[in-house]
């Protein structure tokens, strides 16, 4: 299995630099954005449009970012985020939580909210039901691959929406790719090992390929799921990218919204 490369569109909006894919932007039920570097206020690796609150960064240039966000991008709605801690747990995006939840895939299936994932290498991916009109955004890093995080998700709007697998599109967007991410073979863990296949000889590996066969595993056909084909690291001027910034790096958004047709 390969999956299908698709370049994402590229948008500039007041200065704010952000992408999206035609698959999904020809639904009227739904609207996504993914940002870049580009068009925020903070400064040094986090420059300049870092919207992560937890790395460091000024608190007042994030929440300025996420600010110019909201109103250029999102409509003003709120913003729904999760602390994403490399699991397979999935959550259903709610307004008024007191605190983002412990999760990594967060389902969309009411109007008026914007929600989304933070990465800088890990996989941001998009997965929409045209059929039942909802969405979902999960932040899958190596440890959520592993885990399955994708077929959690699928599970999820399957049981909680009714959503059949074969009509959802899914839509994989700028992470590390295996060109680029180099790792010790010690990550692959006993309940791990059958991953080793997507390792490369020279220790590198395709995070890609698994989330594709995981995805075709729970229904959703091959000819539906697209891959951004951008590597993190390889075009760390445009995305953020933890590995090649050394640990010092913001965080890009990855966002879904629905919205009344």
């Amino acid at each position: 299995m390969r999956v299908r490369i698709v370049k994402p569109l590229k948008h500039q909006s007041d200065g704010i630099i952000w992408y999206s894919f035609r698959q999904l932007d020809g639904f009227g039920f739904m609207k996504h954005w993914i940002t870049s570097r580009h068009g925020g206020v903070s400064t040094d690796g986090y420059a300049t449009l870092n919207l992560a609150d937890h790395l460091g960064d000024s608190l007042e240039a994030v929440n300025e970012n996420r600010k110019l966000v909201r109103e250029k991008l999102c409509g003003g709605s709120p913003l729904f985020l999760l602390k994403q801690v490399h699991s397979d747990i999935v959550v259903e995006a709610a307004a008024g939580t007191a605190k983002p939840p412990e999760a990594d895939a967060l389902l969309l299936g009411k109007t008026g909210l914007t929600a989304g994932v933070l990465t800088a290498d890990c996989l941001p991916i998009i997965i929409a039901d045209p059929a039942t009109k909802v969405t979902a955004a999960v932040h899958a890093g190596r440890v959520g691959v592993f885990e399955n995080i994708v077929g959690a998700t699928i599970k999820n709007l399957s049981a909680k929406y009714k959503s059949n697998p074969a009509n959802m599109i899914v839509a994989i967007g700028p992470g590390i790719k295996d060109c680029c991410y180099k790792l010790e073979e010690d990550i692959f863990e006993d309940r791990y090992k059958s991953f080793k296949r997507y390792y490369t000889l020279d220790g590198r590996l395709d995070m890609v390929s698994p989330v594709e066969r995981q995805l075709i595993e729970e229904g959703v056909l091959g000819k539906n799921i697209i891959d951004s084909g951008i590597c993190t690291s390889c075009s760390s001027g445009d995305f953020f990218s933890h590995r090649k910034q050394n640990g010092k790096a913001g965080r890009f958004l990855t966002a879904v919204k629905l919205v009344e047709e």
